[in-house]
């Protein structure tokens, strides 16, 4: 039975069985056969290869009987070794990469010979570390000739050890990249350039570039490598000659090598001089710093200093210092040194400083102060000086300083200096207003926080005034004159109350303040103290407003001693009946004090408080009055619902009856009506309600209906109705 590939299955659903017949060849009907590869090779490399496992042999046990041959031609850039079954392949170093060559190989055993094949051969990049060639360097003297061989150092690093390397080109030697007086030739080769410097050649350094392949000729793997020339000279003078310290008859001088021009400096001579001429002396130093003795200390033992500095092909050309230098002894630092602000500065004081030993005399003083710098003179004991700047902020701390000059090089000297650190400030700055708020028709709180900058120092008192005449002063040390004025010394405490004052007065106010460094006035304000208690108020009415009956405050008053005139005016709350009091007001003299609800036909009274108003502002007692008794105002109209009734519509006439529900109530004397083709009439007492009466009206005429009543002693309050406005 075969398997599932070799099976099908007939119509009805059974396996079919295959038979195959099996034929078993004689051996020598089935010769080897050798088969192919495809092998990459970097040039130089070397392979084995197993050529067993490139060829097809049935016979297993067989395979010692199996030879095999290279057969022509043979590759080209490969070499190759036969070993057995063993195939060693070397690629040439000089192989070219891309390129592809092949070997043809044989097999037979011991009853034929087998079918031939081939491996194909390709050349591949190498992977070999790049050649990194060592720099050459050569130095000339002028007048000299050498000969540089330039693959002499880059052996090392050959990735073909013991093939050759080849210089292909070489860059820098056409006449523009040469200096004058250098002549460089190649050999035929590359491999070795001779150069020539003439005597007029400057003294530069001359770079070549070269380039070079290693024995894989792989255009990739070419690199350059650098040739340097240089050409020596006498050094260069020294540059920026200059001293850079002074001692005690000792200064240092220091100074910039020149260019050694290839040939190393060995030596720097130093020669002073006096100003005339006459050579003081030679020091010999090894850098570029060296310390020179001075016939003394002071300007008048100055000197002038020359460099010249040697090596093996010469000496340079002098550098002179192009002024004169001296030595000293710096002064030391001032002792004493303290400070006071000053209002963008400080007050410095010190101690006069002594000549220092062997120095010169000590002129002046240099204080510096937040940068800013002042120079002062000093023979006394004790020196002081101001330093004043806008750049000097009140109240920051800032440095300052104090160093003592003589006549010490200026420009080298480390003057000695004390410094210490203070703060600037200022009399105290106004920054607003102080604010006054009355308390009472007497009392007036005055209030200053965050009205003044202190400007550098603790403001350490506050004194405020109050006055209606000649405002107090202040003097730079605090002291008040009052002239007058009421004055409350706070400490550092920034309100205060001024009490005892007159009522309905004006005052003006302001505050000082001091900090040590001077007393500032606030600005001026000025407030009113409160109008007193209204003691008396003159009142008439009740008078018609609107169609009520209020009363009036007609004259006005009093405030004890002062009079209620029109300048005032008032706020008001009513009492009486089962309305809840209202405060209204203010209202000025001659308005009228508007009862509300069940106050209307009950006996009120009134209290009052007094207000005068300043820049548009009323200020008001903060005081009510005692209750003044008023009487009742009159409210008469009817309540609820009335109407009239026209006897007959179609009728010309314009008799009709007015009826309504409730009339007024209260605490009145009298309520009375009358109907009539007029406003009043003869009234008639109003009797139980609901109430009506009856209008006899002409077509002309118009039928009315008017309520009175009689309060306040007999006084009589009407309001009429219209009969036309309720039909």
């Amino acid at each position: 039975e075969v398997t599932d590939a070799t099976s099908a299955t007939d119509p009805s659903g059974k396996r079919a069985i295959l038979v195959l017949p099996i034929i078993v060849l004689p051996r020598e009907n089935q010769p080897p056969a050798f088969g192919g590869a495809v092998i990459d090779f970097e040039p130089g490399q070397e392979k084995e290869i197993d050529l067993l496992k490139l060829t097809k042999y049935p016979y297993p046990d067989d395979l010692d009987e199996l030879v095999f041959s290279v057969l022509a031609p043979l590759p080209e850039g490969f070499s190759h070794a036969l070993n057995g079954g063993i195939l060693t392949l070397r690629a040439d170093e000089s192989a070219i990469k891309g390129t592809s060559s092949a070997i043809s190989l044989a097999v037979r055993d011991d009853l034929s010979d087998g079918l031939p094949g081939r491996i194909q051969l390709n050349v591949v990049q190498s992977t070999k570390p790049l050649l990194s060639p060592g720099t050459d360097n050569a130095v000339l003297k002028r007048g000299e000739t050498a000969v540089i061989d330039v693959l002499a150092n880059d052996q090392a690093t050959n990735p073909f050890p013991g093939k050759p390397l080849t210089v292909v080109d070489i860059r820098g030697l056409d006449g523009s990249s040469l200096p004058a007086g250098v002549q460089i030739q190649p050999s035929a080769n590359k491999a070795t350039l001779t150069a020539s410097v003439s005597q007029a050649a400057a003294p530069v350094d001359i770079t070549l570039q070269y380039q070079v392949a290693d024995a894989s000729s792989d255009p990739d793997r070419l690199v350059w490598g650098t040739v340097r020339i240089s050409v020596q000279d006498r050094p260069d003078p020294v540059s920026n000659l200059g001293p850079s310290a002074f001692g005690d008859r000792t200064v240092t001088m220091k100074w910039n090598a020149g260019e050694f021009n290839n040939s190393p400096i060995t030596n720097y001579r130093v020669s002073t001089s006096t100003p005339t001429g006459t050579a003081l002396g030679t020091t010999n130093c090894s850098g570029t710093t060296c310390t020179i003795s001075t016939p003394g200390n002071g300007p008048a033992n100055e000197i002038v200093v020359s460099v010249v500095a040697t090596n093996a092909i010469g000496d340079s050309d002098p550098t002179v210092f192009s002024s004169g230098v001296w030595s000293d002894v710096v002064p030391a630092a001032p002792s004493g040194v303290s400070a006071d602000p000053l209002d963008h500065g400080l007050r410095v004081t010190w101690d006069e400083v002594p000549t220092p030993t062997n120095g010169t005399a000590v002129t002046q003083y240099v204080v510096t102060v937040g940068g800013v710098v002042r120079t002062v003179g000093c023979s006394t004991g004790t020196c002081s000086t101001d330093v004043v700047s806008a750049g000097l902020a009140n109240g920051a701390l800032v440095s300052y300083s104090v160093s003592a000059r003589n006549d010490a090089y200026g420009p080298l000297a480390g003057w000695a200096a004390t410094s210490q650190q203070a703060s600037p400030a200022g009399p105290p700055i106004a920054t607003s207003s102080p604010l006054a708020s009355e308390v009472s028709d007497t009392v007036i709180a005055l209030d200053w926080a965050s009205v003044f900058d202190d400007n550098g120092r603790p403001i350490s008192q506050y004194t405020a005034a109050a006055f209606t005449a000649g405002a107090p002063t202040c003097d730079a040390d605090g002291t008040i004159a009052p002239n007058g004025a009421t004055i409350v010394a706070t400490g550092t405490g920034t309100s205060t109350v001024f009490g005892g004052l007159s009522p309905n007065a004006e005052y003006t106010f302001m505050v000082f303040a001091f900090n040590g460094q001077g007393c500032t006035a606030s600005a001026a304000v000025i407030a009113h103290t409160q109008p007193s208690e209204i003691t008396a108020l003159t009142v008439a009415g009740p008078a018609p407003n609107g169609e009520y009956f209020d009363f009036v405050v007609v004259t006005g008053g009093s405030m004890g001693a002062d009079p209620l005139t029109s300048d005032f005016s008032i706020v008001y709350r009513l009492s009486g009946g089962s309305v809840q009091s209202t405060e209204y007001g203010p209202v000025a003299i001659g308005s009228f004090l508007t009862a509300e609800g069940s106050q209307y036909g009950n006996s009120i009274a009134v209290e009052a408080r007094a207000c005068r108003t300043y820049d548009s502002i009323p200020l008001c007692s903060s005081v009510w009055s005692t209750p003044f008794a008023l009487g009742v105002p009159v409210d008469p109209h009817i309540l609820g619902v009335i109407t009239f009734t026209q006897d007959d519509p179609d009728n010309p006439q314009n008799d009709g009856t007015f009826s309504w529900l409730e009339s007024p109530s209260g605490s009145y004397e009298d309520v009375s009506y009358a109907c009539s083709t007029f406003p009043g009439g003869t009234f008639a007492p109003i009797g139980p309600d609901p109430q009506s009466c009856h209008v006899d009206a002409g077509p002309p005429e118009t039928p009315y209906l008017t309520i009175r009543v009689t309060a306040n002693g007999g006084q009589t309050y009407e309001i009429s109705y219209n009969g036309f406005d309720y039909d």
